[in-house]
């Protein structure tokens, strides 16, 4: 039996480039191990985003993910569905003091509009939990995050109907 599961990295750099915007950049690494592959995939992928702050306790985000991604393995029986790229259009609302609700839609190249919705809870300024589901597979996720300085590491626990339960790190540098 094949085991199966999904490794994923994102290191990205943002910075504020006037009073309500933001720009970004990340590269990602992910690992896809699957039933339908014969072996590991790997890819190597960037996102650019920006973020739009209208007022104190509102977050507007556009992400394009993957643009360009290039698989960095060989010999795998499908390789289109890594190449698709994903535009995403999300929203951060503080409800009342530390709780957040966090949705978006993501549009998979040609293909379908992608709900998502979370929440976020920081009981701390530099300490945050999050839960959520994708709507793509009613995937589920639960999430921490520790802010030190101008760093910001997350982690995440997912499942997937077939890839299983993923384990997720991210490294963020704010400058």
């Amino acid at each position: 039996m094949m085991n199966t599961g999904k490794f994923f990295f994102r290191s990205s750099l943002s910075t504020q480039i006037s009073k309500h915007w933001y720009v970004g950049i990340a590269l990602s690494y992910m690992i896809n191990q699957a039933p339908f592959h014969e072996r590991r995939i790997s890819t190597l992928g960037s996102d650019l985003g920006a973020i739009y702050i209208p007022v104190h306790k509102l977050v507007i985000g556009v992400l394009i993910m993957n643009y360009p991604s290039f698989l960095l393995s060989e010999k795998i029986t499908d390789n289109k569905l890594f190449s698709d790229y994903k535009f995403q259009l999300g929203f951060q609302w503080q409800v009342i003091n530390r709780i957040f609700i966090i949705g978006s839609i993501k549009k998979i190249k040609l293909l379908f509009f992608v709900p998502s919705f979370g929440m976020e809870y920081q009981p701390y300024q530099t300490f945050f939990m999050r839960t959520g589901i994708d709507g793509q597979h009613r995937m589920p996720a639960l999430g921490t995050g520790y802010k030190l300085s101008n760093f910001i590491i997350d982690t995440v626990l997912s499942y997937h109907t077939v890839l299983g339960v993923s384990l997720g790190l991210g490294i963020e540098y704010r400058f």
